[in-house]
């Protein structure tokens, strides 16, 4: 799994300044308005899969406190990798040239679509996760276009780009945006001495 676990707590971190955001998601999640696509755009290059399992694993933990335990049988499943209505898509490496895909292609996509079509298994919800989502082909984007128009019951479409411009405005419009901006400076700061 792409994301650091500590060692310590056996659970998924994430910085200080995306918990805001995570929080407005967990709060339509319990006043159930989850919406079934969510767009984040991200104002940073670095690696953001981290926050988006974070963000799932903190929607489908079993403790009441607003984060993730780390500890419960969801959140287990999900920082092994293992949870079975959880689909996370993203850059793989190509099976003839063995580098990394410059893409996301519709193969990913639909097998994406195929498993959030199943039947709920654990009774909490189907989420999938798509990163980085600019990087969807064409023919991956318009594939993804009709699961945008009828998304399946309990089901959440999560994609983190740092290029929305990228997406087709099909896709864009269907989803609810937030961005996620970066630190101050300040609290920038503050969180490098903490550490």
């Amino acid at each position: 799994m792409p994301a650091e676990i500590s060692q310590e707590t056996d659970k998924l971190t994430i910085l200080p300044w995306h918990q805001q955001l995570i929080s407005q998601i967990l709060k339509l999640k319990n006043q159930d308005k989850l919406p079934h696509a969510i767009l984040i755009e991200l104002k940073t290059k670095v690696d953001s899969s981290k926050l988006g399992h974070y963000l799932v694993q903190s929607l489908l933990c079993q403790s009441t406190q607003g984060l993730p335990c780390g500890h419960c049988t969801n959140c287990r499943l999900v920082l092994s990798n293992n949870y079975p209505d959880f689909t996370y898509t993203t850059l793989i490496e190509d099976d003839k040239t063995h580098k990394m895909s410059k893409l996301i292609k519709v193969e990913q996509i639909r097998r994406l679509i195929h498993q959030i079509s199943l039947t709920d298994n654990q009774g909490h919800g189907k989420f999938s996760l798509i990163y980085p989502a600019e990087k969807m082909n064409l023919a991956a984007a318009n594939s993804l276009l009709k699961t945008f128009e009828e998304p399946p019951k309990d089901s959440t479409l999560i994609l983190l780009s740092h290029n929305p411009g990228k997406l087709p405005i099909t896709i864009r419009s269907r989803c609810h945006h937030w961005h996620l901006s970066n630190p101050n400076p300040d609290e920038a700061m503050q969180w490098l001495l903490s550490k």
